[in-house]
């Protein structure tokens, strides 16, 4: 069974990569989260949703569009906090030579600078961890390639291909086509590049597990997303390519924001080969993340139960076609997450057209699903958060929704008026007024006083910013390179900020959110859940 918690809390959804913080190069570090999560306990936020931190090409952007399933994107690396930096001369040099304060100063990331600076200044931290002759780390580190297993090995011989020649287009057979002479070739000649790869990631799973030790010292929740599924060009795609055949991609099928439907361009995974195997893929991904996180978000539950398959020739379809076949999928997956994610909680990203068997499976197995406030009616009425289940993740929206400061400057004022009647109804607001402080406060508040058990704000919705992360369907420079607009330290005492987050931290505690919360394993009957999450699922 799954876990529920055993009060309410509320929380804060922000990229790793928007941090800002004095030390960081231009795009937020692992160890900015110590700060982040002292943030959050300062002002009573007891949940922290990232989105996914896994490698992806350079050029790209996107977290949902990764080169791996597995291994840290080395651009989040906390430079000045690693022991070979500090203690490397040329390093150090070499970091001074950045355009750091323009990075800094910068509104956006700057990814492919900054990734083409810090791979330098590894590969000298590499050379000064090979010299320094330290048993102990040396030792550290040979257990981690051995905690690891198989993904890690895999990865790093596909990164250091990925790195001479770029996409597979460009690789010799031999090597597309994994064949073991010539990789074998590869491992012997290359090995000392392949060291340097694992090596990287060891130096984000100690800073890792850094923050995460300290956010249960503060009792603060983690939560990481899951992307459903990886790049045509991925680690994944090469090391399993019986599971990742050629031939369909995977979309979104046409509805009330998308007429045409989307293709996203990620291959389709078999789900007969994925069988043959017990879903192994699978199971050591949510493995995996149950060591990184309290909480897993499963992007795209539906996706678990059919695909939007869209084929090289022919029109799209529903991948099984038959529903019986989907709710069998579904079942089967998600009863073996729920049996790989050991003590951590899973949460299911429900939103878009979904079939009512797909709620009825979150259902039987007790998962929560999300609410998203503005997608939140019955015929045509905007719901109140009171309304909402127990057991499920409330939002004011996503890494993907129009902050609500430009969420309701774009509604109709018959939208407005709707929107208005679920507020406090002692307000005085006109419809046909523009985003305010106090429409602000009222929507924060009414989500705080909904009865799911986790209240999430995006961060741009806790200071009424217009800031968007990411426009689906369009192709920008912006798109996943948001930077909060203030050093995290200096945040809660910026004049700017500080009432906003003084009202939410007294909002927090005067909703009954603040405080300490305990995750509890789910009795069959939700007996052991705060407030009977079954009954009012």
């Amino acid at each position: 069974m799954n876990f529920c918690l055993d009060k309410k809390i509320a929380g804060v959804m922000i990229p790793l990569f928007s941090i800002r913080a004095k030390q960081n190069f231009g795009n937020g570090e692992i160890l900015d989260l110590l700060p982040f999560i002292d943030f959050m306990a300062a002002i009573n936020l007891s949940l922290l949703q990232l989105l996914p931190i896994n490698e992806v090409a350079p050029g790209e952007s996107s977290p949902y569009n990764p080169l791996t399933a597995f291994a840290f994107d080395p651009i989040y690396i906390s430079l000045h906090a690693c022991v070979d930096f500090r203690e490397s001369n040329k390093a150090q040099a070499e970091a001074a030579q950045a355009d750091f304060k323009r990075w800094q100063d910068s509104p956006h990331v700057c990814y492919e600078e900054i990734r083409v600076f810090k791979f330098r200044v590894f590969e000298t931290m590499y050379e000064q961890f090979k010299e320094e002759n330290n048993s102990s780390r040396a030792k550290s580190f040979q257990l981690f390639i051995e905690a690891q297993g198989g993904w890690l090995s895999d990865f790093a011989i596909f990164r250091l291909i990925y790195e001479q020649y770029g996409g597979f287009i460009k690789w010799p057979d031999s090597l597309r086509n994994r064949d073991s002479v010539a990789l074998n070739r590869l491992k012997e000649e290359k090995s000392d590049r392949l060291l340097f790869f694992k090596y990287l990631q060891w130096i984000a799973w100690e800073q890792w597990q850094e923050v995460k030790t300290h956010a249960r010292s503060k009792n603060i929740f983690m939560m990481g997303d899951i992307p459903f599924l990886v790049s045509r060009e991925s680690a994944d795609v090469w090391s399993h390519p019986d599971i990742f055949p050629e031939g369909d991609l995977v979309g979104a099928p046409p509805d009330d924001f998308n007429k045409e439907g989307q293709s996203w361009g990620l291959p389709i995974f078999s789900f007969p080969k994925m069988e043959e195997t017990d879903f192994q893929w699978w199971r050591q991904r949510i493995r995996f993340a149950r060591q990184l996180y309290d909480l897993i978000r499963l992007d795209h539950l539906v996706g678990f139960f059919r695909v939007w398959a869209l084929p090289k020739e022919g029109r799209a379809y529903f991948s099984p076609r038959w529903e019986e076949s989907q709710k069998e999928r579904g079942r089967r997956f998600l009863e073996l997450f729920l049996e790989e994610a050991g003590d951590a909680m899973l949460v299911a990203e429900d939103l878009g057209v979904i079939p009512a068997f797909v709620t009825e499976r979150l259902y039987k197995l007790h998962i929560p699903g999300m609410k998203i406030v503005r997608w939140q009616k019955r015929d045509d009425q905007y719901l109140h958060p009171k309304v909402y289940p127990w057991l499920s993740l409330s939002a004011t929206g996503t890494h993907d929704t129009t902050p609500v400061a430009l969420w309701w400057n774009e509604l109709s004022v018959s939208e407005r008026i709707l929107f208005l009647a679920t507020l406090d109804k002692t307000h005085r607001l006109s419809p046909e007024a523009p985003f305010s402080e106090q429409l602000h406060r009222l929507m924060v508040s009414a989500l705080l006083k909904g009865s799911s058990m986790m209240a999430i704000l995006p961060f741009q919705d806790i200071l009424g910013l217009p800031d968007q992360i990411n426009q689906p369907g369009t192709i920008s420079e912006k798109n996943w390179r948001y930077r909060m607009p203030e050093d995290i330290a200096s945040l809660r005492d910026h004049p700017l900020y500080k009432d906003k987050l003084e009202f939410l931290k007294t909002a927090i505690a005067q909703t009954d959110r603040a405080g300490v919360a305990s995750l509890v394993r789910l009795h069959p009957a939700g007996v052991h859940c705060k407030g009977n999450a079954v009954r009012n699922l």
